[in-house]
């Protein structure tokens, strides 16, 4: 980036942090040839934020941004589709780079569509939680047959709050699956839930 584009950027952070995206976004279309500047303009287009919702040029500039080796860019292009083959493609690119979310959303596409010679949404699910992504421990958890997988991953999940994993958690413990009935531990984790949901109100 040059002396004048790192100006640009200097100013389109400004207008931002100042609550106005439409001179921030002017700022940032200026700078020329930056995967990481390209991502944050699809993402205002993505969004409409500081101009009318665009996908196209949304995916125009992600477009340019994973070319410039931006991986994340890679799965805000697969948003900007609703052809699933292409969707997988996409995903499956940014996973195969170590997008741990990708890896999730591979699994994801391929629980939701007939798409074939990926592998399984497990083995995907399973990469993902290797990778500490907690979306990806708890979709792992769900799909394993593995038992001993199945509550680490579940408990890992909801180790980190995860509200679906602290509900799963709960479940199995008030209906004795996978582990020894046992209300109390079921009733306080419903508790954590509550405190939780009331702190994102």
């Amino acid at each position: 980036m040059t002396q004048r584009e790192e100006t640009f950027r200097d100013m389109a952070l400004l207008f931002e942090q100042n609550g106005d995206p439409k001179r921030a976004l002017k700022w940032y279309r200026k700078i020329q040839g930056s995967g990481a500047v390209y991502e944050i303009v699809g993402e205002y287009y993505y969004l409409g934020r500081g101009c009318e919702k665009n996908t196209t040029k949304a995916a125009e500039y992600f477009e340019k941004a994973a070319k410039l080796g931006e991986t994340d860019a890679i799965c805000n292009l697969a948003l900007c589709t609703d052809d699933k083959s292409r969707k997988l493609e996409l995903y499956k690119a940014a996973a195969d780079a170590g997008v741990a979310y990708a890896m999730n959303m591979v699994g994801i596409v391929l629980e939701e569509s007939d798409q074939k010679g990926a592998g399984t949404p497990e083995e995907w699910f399973r990469k993902a939680a290797y990778a500490g992504l907690v979306e990806g421990c708890y979709n792992y958890a769900l799909n394993t047959e593995d038992v001993d997988e199945k509550l680490k991953y579940l408990r890992l999940a909801a180790d980190q709050n995860f509200l679906p994993a602290l509900e799963k958690l709960a479940f199995y413990l008030e209906q004795g699956i996978y582990l020894d009935s046992d209300r109390a531990a079921a009733t306080a984790i419903r508790k954590k839930i509550q405190v939780i949901q009331m702190g994102t109100k």
